[in-house]
């Protein structure tokens, strides 16, 4: 099931789904992977990356 923010489209079982699968909620990711349509942002994909952050940060 899709809840609409305005721009932003979240699926609660989706984010069930990481959950179980993978051990993480979607309040702890990093880096996000989305796509403008339509007027919505949806997120394809989100992960949390331990690099990322030196990376980002220019120190990697």
């Amino acid at each position: 099931m899709d809840r609409d923010y305005g721009t932003f489209v979240w699926n609660v079982q989706k984010e069930r789904t990481n959950i179980a699968k993978h051990g993480v909620d979607f309040s702890r990711i990093l880096t996000v992977r989305f796509v403008y349509r339509s007027g919505k942002i949806r997120i394809f994909g989100a992960g949390y990356w331990r690099g990322g952050r030196k990376y980002y940060e220019g120190q990697g």
